[in-house]
């Protein structure tokens, strides 16, 4: 089924991504930022890949993951933005689903092995029953708040799906999360 905007949203839509690339991207740091005006970042530009808002290999979105790295990183583990727990005032935490998101990013930039090593990594913080909470507390090797996360585990599943879709492996049948399957890996429909 083919259904197409109305070409007032297609217009609007364009004036948006345009906005957005004009205003949003912050051409003296290489990255997108968080709001416009703002020079700071957040784990929220995760989904600019997903959705396709740019190709994947646009050099806006790697150089917007690779200062997602920088700054929100702790070795494997991502944290939501630099200022989040500094605001609170609390201990760092960094959140599964974010960690796991960015893995999924990395996969679809084409940085598969570095994707492959994060997983083998971020797995590794999984309890001896294979359970992973929504936060990991690396320094008192805790999983703080909801456990097990249902959120972190289909993040999870869905970085598995990419990180073999990227390696050419086990390509999914069923759209995952922002990325719809092109029709040629969509199986055949029964008669």
């Amino acid at each position: 089924m083919n259904q197409t905007c109305p070409p007032r949203w297609l217009s609007e839509k364009n004036v948006l991504h345009k906005t957005i690339c004009d205003q949003g991207y912050d051409n003296s740091r290489n990255s997108f930022v968080r709001s416009f005006g703002e020079r700071e970042i957040d784990s929220s530009l995760l989904w600019l890949p997903f959705l396709n808002f740019l190709p994947q290999d646009d050099f806006r979105i790697r150089s917007t993951l690779d200062a997602i790295q920088s700054e929100l990183s702790t070795g494997v583990l991502l944290k939501r933005s630099a200022l989040s727990y500094e605001l609170q005032n609390t201990r760092e935490v960094f959140d599964v689903w974010r960690t796991l998101a960015f893995i999924s990013c990395l996969a679809l930039t084409g940085r598969k092995e570095e994707a492959s090593d994060r997983l083998a990594e971020v797995c590794s913080y999984a309890t001896p029953l294979g359970y992973l909470g929504d936060q990991i507390d690396p320094q008192h090797e805790t999983l703080p708040r909801q456990f097990p996360s249902a959120v972190s585990h289909l993040t999870l599943i869905n970085s598995v799906l990419y990180l073999s879709w990227a390696k050419g492996r086990n390509k999914p049948l069923t759209p995952l999360l922002g990325i719809p399957i092109p029709s040629e890996l969509r199986p055949a429909k029964s008669a």
